[in-house]
């Protein structure tokens, strides 16, 4: 068996030392990182007081805002929720205290919370996803050259892919680890490294190499009284000579083992080792030695209820019953062996049901931590990609400029002076389109005031002077001639209501952008029976004038279009204000656009992008999902 998953949190300079660069030591931070020990102190003798002890210097760290005591409270009630398995509790933990020191820009403290949810995936079986965090933080701690963190880290790798049988990865690991640990004088890590290097050697079936590291390993586990380790190293020599049929030699490392095992109360291992010295002693046909060691193991497994000891061990005995004539318990024991595997499927299957659940909520709260944390990520990336971009502008530069310094030159002047060139046309365009769309609009209105309000106004003139005449005639007025002028009086205050409206809406000034668009939707969509939906978040204020008017025009353009050429029959428009931007979004079902064309449609494009430059913002147009056109105008606030 590999040796027991270490669950080595790393806390290395975590506690000793609570100053921190840029953190001034005060009375709260003694205070928090003083309780902070003392509550893990009892991690493993008292979880629940540890627990309750941490927990309250948590509250306090965030009480007086001291963000990097919050960050190690947050890493230690996540490994005392991880000692106690609550994972989903310490996932949480964890990742929030990555979130902080993402915040803090504490690349030390995030690898060595990283290593905390390495190891949380690595007893949950998620070994691919443990290696990914691993190695995060491996390369954190050889960039900051930490070099306790990375042999920490590089041990627990060492074993996971062990248990992934990929030794050609597991024994160079384990041996860097060694050195690293060898340049510290960490005996405790050295004694542990060897004895990992001789088991992937032994699992690799090449006994003699595993031989020679695990003897090598005892000096070290017995200079720093490592009992717990020493047995393990004596109990995995004593396999790898049984496996070169050395029975002797796994007798002698065996019986040095047991009584290890026994000091420090390992009774896992030790109804292990007396399976193992029972089988020893069956292969060398000794059925006495043997059925003595596999009866201590057998009553050590089933007082403890190990399952698959048990079934080992009841199989052995029933051979070695057998072989003495005692078919009764050899045929009782075989039936024990049977009920005892199908107890270990059943629980071996439970516990996989377990593992899934833990995945699940584990998975929930990894996508958690990406969300707090994609905005750094996003601009690390764009840094990344800045200087990739830099250093490949760079590389390229020089290389043409050896080549041909002057054709170089002449080409990026071209190509300066034709950017310079097409800029200047969009520009040209753009302001043509505005001025068109001026003069269009004052056209209409003209047109508006000539057909309409001023045939109304020269009818009100002749029908008033016929009136004044009859007045003049008899002293009184026609009933019917008075609500004839009095709706026409009516009829031309509507319509200069409607210019008016058009010309700068009552709504957008009295109330707002919300409102307004509300109003001008109804008046436009409705009565070209399209159907629409208005949805705006996070509006919460009213914007400078000239953005509201600039928007509010956006916006009609956009409804113009859709009604006059898009054939839609819905319509979705979405406004919000998100990280310090006025967004609309305009989504219509109809036929779409080529929104590079330059004909008649394209001058209003090019109205459109005049108009959201006025207010420094962008326009984009792209295919809708539900066919037709999805277009996005984004204004900074």
């Amino acid at each position: 068996m590999m040796e027991l998953r270490l669950f080595s949190f790393i806390l290395l300079a975590f506690f000793l030392g609570n100053s921190r660069v840029g953190f001034a030591q005060n009375e709260d931070s003694t205070h928090i990182l003083t309780e902070l020990n003392r509550g893990f102190a009892l991690a493993y003798s008292k979880p629940d007081s540890a627990k309750i002890i941490c927990t309250g210097a948590l509250r306090y760290a965030q009480k007086v805002n001291y963000q990097y005591g919050e960050m190690k409270a947050l890493n230690v009630c996540g490994i005392l929720q991880d000692i106690t398995a609550n994972y989903d509790s310490a996932i949480s933990l964890y990742f929030s205290s990555i979130a902080i020191a993402d915040k803090l820009d504490d690349t030390k403290s995030r690898a060595q919370v990283g290593n905390n949810v390495g190891l949380i995936y690595w007893n949950n079986e998620k070994l691919d996803s443990a290696i990914y965090w691993y190695r995060q933080s491996e390369a954190i701690f050889r960039k900051i050259d930490f070099k306790p963190g990375l042999a920490n880290v590089l041990n627990n790798m060492g074993l996971i892919y062990n248990d992934q049988n990929d030794y050609d990865h597991s024994i160079p690991i384990h041996k860097e680890a060694f050195e690293i640990r060898k340049q510290l004088a960490d005996t405790f890590g050295m004694g542990a490294s060897l004895h990992n290097i001789s088991m992937s050697y032994w699992d690799k079936n090449q006994y003699d190499s595993s031989i020679f590291y695990g003897l090598k390993a005892i000096p070290y586990r017995l200079h720093v009284k490592d009992l717990n380790g020493l047995s393990k190293t004596y109990n995995n020599l004593a396999l790898a000579y049984g496996s070169l049929n050395k029975y002797a030699e796994s007798v002698k490392y065996f019986q040095l083992a047991i009584p290890l095992k026994q000091k420090v109360e390992d009774k896992y291992g030790l109804a292990s080792c007396y399976n193992n010295l029972g089988a020893t002693y069956i292969e060398m046909q000794q059925s006495d030695s043997a059925f003595k060691y596999c009866e201590l193991g057998y009553e050590i497994a089933l007082k403890e209820k190990y399952l698959r000891v048990v079934w080992d061990l009841a199989g052995n005995l029933s051979k070695l019953y057998a072989q003495k004539g005692d078919f009764k318990n050899a045929y009782a024991l075989k039936d024990t062996a049977f009920k005892y595997r199908s107890h270990q499927y059943e629980a071996e299957t439970n516990e996989r049901m377990q593992k899934l659940q833990v995945e699940f909520d584990v998975k929930r709260k990894e996508a958690q931590l990406q969300t707090l944390s994609a905005e750094k990520k996003l601009a690390d990336l764009d840094i990344e990609r800045r200087n990739l971009q830099l250093l490949l502008v760079i590389g390229a530069t020089l290389l043409l400029a050896i080549i041909a310094l002057l054709g170089f030159i002449a080409f990026k002047r071209k190509k300066k002076l034709e950017l310079e060139r097409a800029l200047r046309e969009e520009k040209l365009q753009s302001s043509r389109a505005v001025i068109e769309a001026t003069e269009e609009e004052r056209n209409r209105i003209a047109k508006d005031l000539h057909d309409g309000i001023g045939q109304q106004l020269a009818a009100l003139k002749l029908g008033w002077e016929h009136t004044m005449g009859q007045w003049k005639e008899n002293q009184t007025f026609n009933p019917e001639e008075k609500e004839k002028y009095s709706k026409l009086l009516d009829a031309t205050g509507a319509d200069i209501r409607s210019i008016s409206h058009r010309m700068m809406p009552r709504a957008l000034q009295e109330k707002g952008l919300v409102p307004a668009i509300e109003e001008m939707l109804e008046l436009t969509l409705s009565p070209a029976q399209v159907q629409f939906s208005f949805e705006h978040y996070n509006i919460t204020q009213r914007f400078e004038k000239r953005l509201e008017v600039s928007l509010y025009r956006i916006l009609q353009e956009l409804v113009k279009n859709i009604i006059r050429h898009s054939k839609a029959s819905q319509v979705t428009v979405q406004l919000m204000v998100v990280k310090k931007q006025l967004i609309l979004i305009v989504e219509d079902n109809g036929v779409g656009f080529d929104s590079t064309n330059n004909t008649s449609d394209g001058m209003g494009l090019l109205s459109l992008r005049g108009r959201v430059d006025t207010v420094h913002g962008n326009i984009n147009f792209e295919p809708s999902p539900v066919s037709g056109v999805l277009v996005t105008v984004r204004i900074p606030v």
